[in-house]
């Protein structure tokens, strides 16, 4: 069934709406924030996160609306996105050929790769507090949103590719029988 060009404006509109709101709502409130001391960011970007530990006040109200809107913008759409993929899956199931299924499939799986490498930071980064982890999660938030992301992307959606495939595997055995002494380079 074909979505209506009408849900599908009305969804990315919703959607950019949505993202200008909340970037404008954040940047609102940590304008307003008075800052003292260092004027560098310990990060790849400037972000909020890492502009409220450079805050002179009590930063927990601007915390915590980025979770909430973090988890407003962020949880909501991944869990509607891995419901539709529950829905899809069982959509899958009912296909009588096993080609089929493993066409179809293999195409799924590719893109909720992605969406759960980007949903996943997103996650780490804005909505689980800092103090439960130890590292630094704004640089590590960074350099996979940025870096690794982008870089696995195509990868990630070459997969679907027999070839790729098979390269793949063939330079991964090489790699194995090279290291285990099998095999000389």
């Amino acid at each position: 069934m074909a979505m209506k060009k009408s849900i599908c404006f009305q969804l990315a509109a919703v959607s950019w709406v949505g993202g200008f709101l909340d970037a404008l709502l954040l940047a609102i409130l940590t304008s307003k924030l008075p800052f003292c001391g260092p004027n560098e960011i310990a990060n790849f970007f400037c972000d909020i996160p890492p502009l409220l530990k450079l805050a002179c006040v009590n930063t927990r109200a601007n915390e915590a609306t980025l979770s909430l809107l973090g988890s407003l913008l962020g949880l909501i759409p991944f869990i509607i996105i891995l419901l539709s993929y529950f829905h899809i899956i069982l959509a899958i199931q009912r296909i009588s050929s096993s080609q089929g299924r493993w066409k179809v499939f293999s195409t799924c799986t590719s893109h909720l790769t992605v969406v759960c490498l980007v949903y996943g930071t997103v996650i780490f980064t804005y909505i689980i507090p800092s103090s439960i982890y130890s590292i630094n999660p704004d640089k590590l938030g960074s350099v996979v949103y940025t870096v690794l992301i982008p870089i696995l992307n195509p990868l990630i959606y070459s997969l679907r590719n027999h070839e790729v495939k098979e390269a793949i595997k063939k330079t991964v055995w090489r790699k194995i029988k090279i290291s285990c002494g099998l095999i000389m380079d």
